[in-house]
């Protein structure tokens, strides 16, 4: 693949699916460009990555060279629950207070953008299936661009992959054997429709989702592969989508992007985005949802001294080697207040100890958000991702970490971290940031 030809593809993987390609994903492209010259069958003769480009410009979604590039390039992993905290701020706060929002129309609407092969959407049913009262209209549309995922995720059988950190009730629960893998039960199935969906090209919120919109939305690990145009178009397309009152979750990953209109909700175990409800504001208090709206608050602010306390002792006990009970101390803390950053790296810090990398980095990068200055959550970071051989994000944090710390004496304190020297941290921001001659996965 020339270089020329390799600009061509990459501007066309930009154009038609909205994902930035970079050097990093060269092996990527090379192998959707494979993957669409063998499916276009001999009668259409060889082609060149140039000719092949302005061919999967001008195709039709359903033609089969422009299907395979597009699988080649899309990303299929997920599990259910996974980033678990958002479902525990859907089931414990969000789903309740959409319940008592909409007890007139007794209807919910939720839509998993990006669903892949399906285990985000069986996810949210499982949610509605347990939260839901009897005689409520509740759907789950999940849309993906990949036709391969979403036969998947119609066919509802799952590897043991599929249930990693996945409480065991779920599988005994809503799911049967089924060969090799577990189906779904078919009380879920009733409640999601699987549809194509390309959210960098195609319109929408379609006007057969009524004018009222979605009460939640989940898109997560989707934006962040995007270009930048295509993502402040999507978000905007997103927060467009959302109902007076309605949620927004994305992954840890993408909390940077901006959203127009809507607003930044943190709860103890996730930080949400929500499309405010002015009528709510005219409405007697006692009438209002449950759910927190309470936005976050201008800095410099008062942390809550309940919290402050509980997260001392949560730090006293995982350095006595008591994990489970930090573990309940530190969800005490940011149940009081959400926006206690420390708190989210101890939690960070007890989850890479379980070897839930996955969620620790939800964590400080939700610790980030809510603090961009924060060193030691950057250096957290960083080590994490270099741990996991993901040098090339490792190195952008460790570059952020010493720009943070710029112009410090190594002997003073890092700020927010009084028993951590500015040397000390720089000194283990280098032992990790070396290169090791690995590769990025």
């Amino acid at each position: 693949m020339t270089e020329a030809a390799g600009d061509d593809l990459t501007r066309v993987a930009a154009d038609i699916l909205g994902v930035e390609v970079g050097p990093a994903r060269a092996v990527d492209l090379a192998r959707a460009a494979g993957a669409a010259r063998a499916a276009g069958g001999p009668a259409d003769g060889p082609l060149d990555d140039r000719a092949l480009a302005a061919r999967l410009r001008a195709a039709r979604p359903d033609d089969p060279r422009r299907q395979a590039f597009v699988e080649a390039l899309t990303i299929c992993e997920t599990h259910l629950f996974r980033i678990g905290g958002q479902f525990d701020a859907l089931a414990e706060r969000v789903l309740p207070g959409l319940l008592a929002a909409r007890r007139r129309t007794r209807r919910l609407r939720l839509w998993s953008a990006g669903c892949s092969t399906g285990e985000e959407a069986w996810t949210l049913a499982i949610l509605l299936e347990r939260l839901v009262p009897s005689g409520w209209d509740v759907t789950v549309l999940a849309t993906d661009v990949d036709e391969r995922a979403l036969a998947h995720a119609r066919r509802g059988v799952y590897g043991a992959r599929s249930f990693r950190q996945t409480p065991g009730w779920v599988r005994a629960r809503w799911f049967t054997p089924a060969g090799d893998g577990w189906e779904v039960d078919p009380a879920l199935r009733r409640r999601v429709r699987f549809a194509t969906l390309n959210l960098a090209t195609d319109d929408y919120p379609s006007p057969d989702d009524g004018p009222a919109g979605f009460d939640v939305i989940l898109c997560r690990h989707v934006l962040v592969y995007f270009t930048a145009a295509a993502r402040a178009r999507t978000a905007a397309r997103l927060a467009r989508s959302l109902a007076p009152g309605g949620w927004l979750a994305v992954a840890p990953a993408e909390l940077s992007v901006e959203f127009p209109g809507l607003e930044v909700r943190p709860f103890p175990s996730a930080i949400l985005h929500q499309r405010p409800d002015r009528s709510e504001e005219t409405e007697p208090a006692s009438r209002r949802a449950a759910a927190p709206h309470r936005p976050a608050p201008p800095r410099p602010r008062r942390t809550a001294p309940a919290a402050v306390a509980r997260l001392a002792d949560a730090r006293a006990a995982a350095d006595g080697g008591d994990r489970a009970t930090a573990r309940r101390l530190v969800d005490a803390a940011l149940e009081t207040d959400p926006l206690l950053v420390p708190a989210r790296e101890l939690r960070a810090q007890l989850l890479v100890e379980d070897g839930d990398d996955e969620t620790a980095e939800g964590e400080l990068r939700a610790a980030l958000f809510l603090d961009p200055a924060r060193a030691l959550s950057q250096a957290m970071l960083g080590a994490l991702l270099a741990r996991r051989g993901e040098r090339t994000r490792a190195a952008a944090a460790a570059g952020e970490v010493r720009r943070l710390l710029a112009g410090r004496a190594p002997a003073d304190p890092v700020p927010g971290a009084a028993d951590l020297t500015v040397g000390r941290l720089l000194a283990d921001v280098d032992a990790w940031a070396r290169p090791t001659g690995r590769s990025e996965p």
